[in-house]
Parts: C-alpha cells; structure tokens; sequence
C-alpha cells in the first residue's frame, strides 16, 4: 500500500452473523458477537498488520427473515454487550440487513457506542430515503454513510 492508503475492512460473518451456511442450510453460530473471538483473532491482527491504513470496520448483519428474527430491543441489548466487550474505536460501522432492525432501541446503541450505521442499497431494505427517515436526522450523530458498489 502506498502513504496516504485508507482501507475498510469487512469483520468476518462467524462474528456478526446469528446463522452461518452450512452444508444442509443454516446453522445457529456458536461464535455470534463473541468479544473475544473478535478482538484476538480479528482486531488485534488488523491493526497489527495494517495499522494508520485501516480506515474502518464494517459488520454486516445478515438479512432476518421474519419468522427469524428477535424484537430490536434484543438485538440492541446483544450488540451492547457486544461493544462494551471489545476495544473502544471510532472506526466501527454495522449494516443492519434486516429492515424491523432499523429501530431506536438499536440507533440508541449505536449513538452511545460511537457505531457508525452503514445504509445499503438491498434487496430486503426499503429505499435508502426510507432509511434516511428511520433514522429522523441522527444520521449525523451516527457518523452514517452510504455503501455503494464500485467497479473492480
């Protein structure tokens, strides 16, 4: 990499994923929003590695299906958890795949921990004004930004 490269780096799905694929389906992930999976095998290595070039992390949370899913407060209780347990970073971002996620128990969370939320153009998601709307102007205080795909 050459001075001045910035890097965002996509956290692993056995850590942010509550089901992972597997051979006849999916499968419950014994290792969801384990901290210290997280932070020893995945943290420290990167900023070991890669230091002032990691510009940011981004946990992708899978898309919910609706008879799958837990209430937003659940999930904002586990990612809670999840955030107290790990190094403190302003570089932390989540892409919540699943729209009923897209709820204050969870904005509340993310504010408090420094989270930045990831808006995504995707199937499952309702329009990215939509998002925006959910997010009644925090988007600021959520240091939100919009993912895009870019040619390789």
């Amino acid at each position: 990499m050459k001075e001045g490269d910035l890097l965002l780096l996509k956290v692993p799905q056995v850590i942010i994923a509550r089901k992972l694929r597997r051979e006849a389906g999916f499968a419950e992930n014994d290792t969801y929003l384990n901290a210290g999976i997280f932070t020893k095998q995945f943290y420290e290595p990167a900023m070991e590695i890669l230091g002032s070039c990691l510009h940011g992390f981004i946990f992708e949370q899978e898309y919910h299906p609706k008879n799958d899913r837990f209430p937003p407060a659940k999930l904002a209780q586990d990612l809670d958890e999840f955030f107290n347990n790990i190094p403190r970073d302003t570089r932390y971002h989540i892409e919540l795949r699943t729209e009923a996620y897209l709820a204050d128990p969870v904005f509340e969370v993310l504010k408090r921990h420094g989270v930045g939320l990831v808006f995504s153009h995707w199937i499952w998601l309702p329009p990215l004004r939509k998002q925006f709307a959910k997010v009644r102007g925090e988007a600021d205080e959520l240091r939100g930004f919009l993912c895009q795909s870019l040619p390789v």
